[in-house]
């Protein structure tokens, strides 16, 4: 019995952090767009003397237990709002504090948000960067013998994987060489709405559909053909793929939760986590295996897996790096796609003249990859819906020697966590008219404002080393998804205000509902 609640203990100080430990694909938690005020009052960062970690703010907690309490439902702890927490937390402590859940059984986690503490941070990346990993996912993919895989790993094992995924994955000029395919999925997107419009001028059930649409697109760079999710015959193994994601991440959220039972035997939850990983990576098999039946001389088709196979990884390291790639970007980018196209529904201003730009590259044919990047106003637009509803809290990072944040000299070994994409997104400090969507604040401002904004966020792609690989390849995407939308319709929302909800990454707070209205 008293091993059961101490390991309820530590999972709840587990679960707090979880939002900012998850990236592949970078994603995570916001909160309802509000203006949060906090006491800025801190100490500059200064040749004197840094003070000790032990005069620090931190929340007052009990004896033993420390501020356990805060994450039950005693104090009505809410899993899916965890931004609304640390917002709570900013407002009393200020711009940093630490945080002892069981003083006896943990070490202290340091919850910073200050731009310039961001600088310091991201700027003291290691090689080998470390961030706190999803244990549930390790301890599973353990279980089965399998690679931890790219967003969950770490020490050299991660940073193996990692030089082998920037080859493919931060060049510009492979981003690039999937732009045509990528536009063609959503062409092909916008044709089904076309199609399937109901007498309201929506589409049933249309975060499925974002979800195939964001399957296909990132296919494309992961096999390099086209799946044919869009066909009027559907394989089963695409639909398989997106449902046993959908499951993989309600359990793992199951597993962060619950008490850690899962570290000491092979628990009911941990192995039906592990069926259905497996399922996922047989029917990412059958499909590969498809692919090269259909497409034998297809050089882009290999490419991605010559290049694994021939960086001295193991085969079940590159099959696991595929399912993250392929699997990590549905959910994500899909939610992401929700988002921007909720903010432009409710706001007909920004959204016309984002079309007006759309319509003249479209006029003169500028809309490979390359000139995607000089379409400032979409790009601009991307930044603005992430800083407004961002799909991460942020991110955290372990380093190997003393920093000084704030006047405040961190140890070595200590978890730092940038909680600024939720305490600063909505801050009249660091943004004018913060509640507005007004994508011109990233195009009309000089480039050190620009970095002192772009610090203000952790970023919902994250920073440095361990940013999320994909995210050109997203950005992409979900370029294309917008041009393709509004290039031949005007969108628009008439429901409740959507919020976001905590589900391991944000989700939508109710399903997305857009009327498209024909041009």
């Amino acid at each position: 019995m008293l091993l059961r609640k101490r390991l309820n203990q530590f999972q709840r100080h587990d679960a707090v952090l979880i939002a900012a430990r998850y990236v592949c694909t970078g994603r995570g938690v916001s909160s309802t767009v509000a203006t949060t005020t906090l006491n800025t009052t801190t100490i500059e960062n200064t040749q004197a003397e840094p003070k000790s970690l032990k005069y620090m703010p931190e929340p007052k907690g009990l004896p033993l237990i420390g501020t356990l309490l805060d994450y039950t439902s005693l104090k009505k702890f809410d899993k899916t709002n965890l931004a609304s927490h640390f917002i709570k937390r900013h407002q009393t402590l200020g711009p940093i504090y630490k945080e002892y859940v069981l003083p006896d059984f943990s070490s202290p986690h340091v919850f910073s948000t200050l731009p310039e503490d961001n600088e310091v941070l991201l700027r003291s990346e290691e090689k080998i960067s470390h961030r706190e990993p999803v244990e549930f996912v390790v301890s599973a993919r353990k279980r089965l013998g399998w690679s931890i895989g790219l967003p969950f790993d770490f020490g050299e094992d991660w940073y193996k994987l990692r030089k082998v995924v920037n080859q493919h994955f931060l060049k510009n000029s492979t981003v690039w060489s999937h732009s045509k395919q990528q536009y063609e999925v959503a062409e092909d997107f916008v044709d089904y709405i076309s199609q399937n419009l109901d007498a309201n001028n929506e589409v049933p059930h249309f975060q499925d559909l974002l979800q195939k649409w964001a399957l296909e697109s990132t296919a494309v760079f992961c096999f390099g053909v086209r799946l044919g999710i869009f066909d009027k015959s559907v394989d089963e193994d695409l639909n398989i793929i997106i449902e046993t994601n959908k499951e993989k991440f309600g359990l793992i959220m199951k597993g962060i939760f619950s008490a850690p039972l899962w570290k000491f035997y092979n628990t009911k939850l941990m192995k039906k986590f592990n069926k259905v990983q497996i399922e996922q990576l047989h029917a990412i098999r059958r499909q590969r295996t498809k692919a090269i039946t259909k497409f034998p001389e297809d050089q882009k088709l290999m490419e991605l897996y010559n290049l694994f196979e021939t960086s001295n990884l193991t085969k079940n390291e590159v099959e696991v790096l595929i399912i993250d790639l392929l699997a990590g970007g549905v959910d994500t980018t899909s939610n992401s796609a929700v988002f921007v196209l909720y903010l432009l529904s409710m706001n007909p201003d920004k959204q016309e003249i984002l079309r007006k730009e759309i319509l003249e590259a479209l006029k003169t044919g500028k809309t490979d990859g390359k000139d995607l990047m000089r379409m400032s106003y979409l790009h601009a637009c991307m930044l603005e819906s992430q800083r407004l509803l961002p799909f991460s809290i942020g991110t955290n990072r372990r380093y190997s020697k003393d920093i000084v944040l704030s006047g405040y000299k961190i140890p070595a070994g200590t978890v730092v966590v940038m909680t600024s994409n939720v305490i600063n997104n909505c801050s009249e400090e660091y943004f004018d008219d913060p509640n507005s969507f007004k994508p011109e604040r990233w195009i009309q401002v000089d480039n050190k404002t620009k970095d002192r904004m772009r610090f203000a966020m952790a970023g919902s792609f994250g920073h440095g080393t361990r940013a999320c690989p994909g995210r050109k390849f997203a950005l992409q995407e979900m370029k294309y998804l917008l041009i393709s939308v509004l290039s031949r319709y005007k969108v628009e929302y008439h429901y409740k205000p959507m919020k976001i909800n905590f589900l391991l990454v944000s989700t939508p707070s109710q399903p997305p509902r857009f009327t498209f209205k024909q041009l």
